[in-house]
């Protein structure tokens, strides 16, 4: 981002009043060089997980930055795999979500588990489901959402349920949220963020701007808020905080004469308003402007950018 853009950003952020101190300094975390460029980054439990962007590769660190293992995902009898989100319990294991088409052409969703020491102990195929978003709750089930495979130039999904709960070893135990309930295109999955804590998970649809937060025992919807976010606003990564906030990491387009660009943004959204509170500033008066959020670790926030580095900064 150049700085004329940046300084765009932050006049904003100035002008609806959200001049804010800097995080505390903190000592980074270094990782191993070969994951440098590489930003599809997801830190829970205690671990970091990199997924690379060009290869079905999941590299797996631990809280010291020491590297645990690396590993190519793919299923049986596939052309071609890609990978998308990436859950970890807090033993380490890893589940990792993708898709792959066979040689003559048919499309599969699937999810791969790898144990601690970087092994694929079970592959589950979702098949026509695609998971985009995952999340491990406390209980030690696997939540994601998603959606279903469509055919090329399709403008409306099929009917499915966008959320599906999976246990500890793969097997599915409900679906709840009907796609029916929004609007039949843009899918709302296309930007958006799952996220968990104590006994609920949290979806954050950006495009529908709604904050939906499910019980991790049922199932069931148990609060819904709309989030005053800018019209514009694209999420990487929705957390919880301490108090049930959610701390989101994203882009926001900014005008710079005759065209739009986006710019990164870090917000706090308030659990019964939806108050959109852009934290912006924050990041860049600590030197960690463009980093992205990637998790939490407890009362902590992690983040990293492309390089070889993340860093814990406590919540704000």
């Amino acid at each position: 981002m150049n700085k004329s853009l940046l300084l765009v950003a932050l006049s904003m952020m100035i002008v609806a009043g959200a001049t804010l101190p800097a995080f505390a300094q903190t000592t980074p975390v270094s990782l191993t060089p070969d994951i440098v460029g590489h930003s599809n980054r997801y830190w829970e439990n205690g671990y970091l997980a990199v997924r690379e962007a060009e290869a079905p590769v999941v590299h797996l660190f631990d809280r010291s930055g020491r590297k645990l293992w690396k590993r190519t995902v793919a299923i049986p009898d596939a052309v071609t795999s890609g990978l998308l989100p990436v859950a970890i319990w807090p033993d380490g294991t890893v589940a990792v979500a993708g898709g792959a088409r066979s040689s003559d052409g048919a499309l599969a969703g699937f999810v791969a588990w790898i144990d601690a020491s970087g092994k694929i102990t079970k592959v589950l195929r979702t098949t026509p489901f695609i998971a985009w978003y995952m999340t491990v709750t406390p209980d030690g089930n696997l939540w994601a959402l998603g959606r279903v495979f469509n055919p090329p130039g399709a403008q409306e999904d099929s009917p499915h349920q966008m959320v599906r709960t999976f246990s500890r070893d793969g097997v599915q135990l409900r679906e709840t949220i009907s796609r029916g309930a929004f609007a039949k295109w843009p899918p709302p999955t296309a930007r958006a963020s799952i996220a968990s804590s104590g006994d609920r998970v949290g979806l954050y649809l950006a495009g529908t701007a709604d904050w939906i937060e499910l019980s991790t025992e049922t199932g069931e919807v148990i609060a819904r808020t709309k989030v005053q976010q800018p019209a514009s606003a694209q999420v990487r990564r929705a957390v919880y905080g301490l108090h049930g906030e959610l701390y989101v990491s994203g882009s926001v387009a900014v005008s710079n004469g005759a065209q739009n660009r986006s710019v990164p943004v870090f917000a706090k959204v308030e659990p019964k308003t939806g108050r959109w509170i852009d934290l912006t500033a924050t990041l860049a008066a600590s030197n960690l402007a463009p980093s992205t959020l990637v998790g939490a670790d407890g009362g902590d926030l992690v983040f990293s950018s492309g390089d070889d580095r993340i860093r814990r900064q406590p919540m704000p």
